[in-house]
């Protein structure tokens, strides 16, 4: 059922013939449209009082249009979302969820407001991607990391694969101090890095906009719900370990305004900021690699008596940090089924092999491997290899065979360690009597 008609009565506005609506239940008049693909039939959705839409625009579920607003060309307000007095939306725009577009705004382009988002005054939002160029002044400049109070110093291990994640977030206007929208790469390329004594860092860190191995509990993007603001991930890393800084971003606006012999950078240090915007800093402490000893790994063991149809044992050797050290197995550059070892000795044979390069504990993960113990015959094992988490090894003896023969080879077998942050340990694998692995830290 239908709960509102177009009446008889029709205007001209700027170009578009619309129609005013009638609310059919109570015989009320309403606002205008170009026609009912305007307004929908479904939900308390409805236009009141002289509020015009047109073109393609849409207003569905329980949005409220009313005063002198208008919504037009492709924009569509839907949700809880108000927009009232003589605000307009247009363009691509979306107004949604419990938004409120009132007094003179102007929401248009691709601009997204949701929430309990306010838009009021004189505003002009729009999402548009514009180039640094277009930018004449900003509002703000700030740095977000995530996992330390305000207060604390992040740390950053500099191992050179350490990482940790900031977010710049600004507030840019043009020339005629309307807000408009960054893209991201045009934020990363655009800015700069210093500590609080201006020194210039940007050949300190080494900078990324997609994350490594080792951003510890890498955080999701903070969700920017004001449209006003654009943002742009970094994501940073370095080798020299200078202690405490307290990292500021600076960029050089066009200001086109200002004279160009009179254009100064903005930046988010209180002493150089010549336009006052609203700007923090984030304290950042760059530490040495941690270097690690013997005592810091830890080998467990899990044997398993004849997993095939020999007369056979297969043990795995998880290789891991010691729960002492607070660090946490992240990766390994181990070569996945790399068989270094092999000793027969009558009807006895060993084989010593890697399983993947996966440290992470899955009790459902198993593995297949064939040793080719001569041109006739092989012996396949499946079983399981991340009962525990570390970089994992078997070693497969078998007494099957004629008693005669005896042969033996090794190759060498060394690898890499690391945990969440990117430090390492490097660590060589022994075989002893019986194939017995051992596994000594060769490098601090």
């Amino acid at each position: 059922m239908k709960k509102y008609k177009l009446t008889e009565e029709s205007m001209i506005h700027k170009g578009y013939t619309l129609w005013r609506i009638e609310h059919i239940a109570t015989g009320a008049k309403g606002g205008w449209v170009e026609s009912e693909k305007n307004l929908s039939q479904l939900g308390d959705c409805m236009i009141l009082d002289n509020a015009k839409v047109y073109g393609d625009a849409t207003i569905s579920d329980h949005a409220i249009i009313c005063n002198e607003a208008e919504i037009y060309e492709q924009a569509s307000v839907y949700g809880h979302a108000r927009v009232s007095e003589q605000a307009s939306v247009y363009g691509n725009a979306q107004v949604y969820e419990k938004a409120s577009i009132k007094s003179n705004a102007q929401v248009h382009g691709t601009a997204h407001v949701k929430q309990e988002t306010t838009v009021t005054t004189d505003e002009h939002l729009s999402d548009d991607p514009s180039t640094w160029n277009k930018i004449n002044s900003l509002v703000s400049l700030k740095l977000i990391t995530q996992h330390v109070q305000a207060h604390e110093s992040q740390t950053l291990y500099a191992n050179g694969r350490h990482q940790i994640q900031v977010q710049v977030l600004l507030e840019a206007l043009d020339i005629q101090g309307n807000y408009i929208s960054i893209p991201s790469h045009e934020i990363f390329k655009n800015i700069q890095w210093e500590d609080e004594n201006h020194t210039p860092l940007n050949d300190i860190f080494l900078f990324s906009d997609i994350p490594g191995k080792y951003v510890p509990s890498l955080a999701v993007e903070n969700e920017i719900t004001e449209p006003e603001i654009s943002s742009c991930l970094f994501f940073l890393s370095t080798t020299q370990a200078l202690g405490k800084i307290k990292l500021h971003a600076r960029c050089l606006m066009h200001h086109k305004t200002v004279s160009l012999d009179k254009r100064k950078e903005d930046t988010t240090a209180a002493s150089t900021n010549p336009q006052h915007i609203v700007s923090n800093s984030l304290p950042i402490h760059l530490v040495e690699a941690r270097t690690f000893q013997q005592k810091d790994i830890t080998v467990e063991t899990i044997e398993k008596r004849k997993p095939d149809s020999y007369n056979s044992i297969l043990k795995s050797y998880y290789v891991n940090f010691s729960s002492s050290t607070d660090s946490i197995s992240e990766s390994t550059d181990i070569q996945d089924e790399y068989w270094f070892n092999y000793k027969q000795k009558g009807n006895y044979k060993a084989c010593s092999t890697t399983t993947d390069n996966s440290v992470r504990i899955n009790y459902w993960a198993q593995f297949t491997t064939t040793f080719h113990i001569t041109d006739n015959w092989e012996i396949t094992i499946t079983e399981k290899n991340h009962e525990r988490s570390g970089a994992c090894f078997w070693v497969y003896r078998v007494w099957h065979g004629a008693l005669w023969a005896n042969h033996i080879w090794l190759k060498p077998m060394v690898f890499n360690l690391y945990d969440q942050y990117g430090n390492h340990v490097t660590i060589k694998v022994n075989v002893l009597k019986d194939a017995v692995l051992e596994f000594i830290v060769v490098s601090p």
